[in-house]
């Protein structure tokens, strides 16, 4: 399901996925650690080494705090 959305997600144009997740589980995926080494931070305190980013088009995302989408009901 994960390789399914992402492809979509390159699809509709996104350039870059930021997800929460297990350590040992996402880099098969080709995600990466993310979080304060490249000036991303979570809406919510959490711990650095589960915040993961895959980049399709561009090196890195831009610095900024993560927002989530309205739907998942998260401030």
């Amino acid at each position: 399901m994960l390789r399914a959305l992402l492809e979509a997600a390159r699809e509709a144009g996104e350039r870059t996925a930021i997800v929460l997740g297990h350590p040992p589980y996402h880099p098969r995926f080709g995600f990466a650690p993310a979080a304060s080494r490249f000036g991303i931070l979570p809406p919510q305190p959490g711990p650095d080494e589960a915040s993961w980013r895959c980049p399709w088009t561009v090196p890195y995302p831009p610095p900024g705090t993560v927002r989530h989408a309205r739907a998942f009901g998260i401030g």
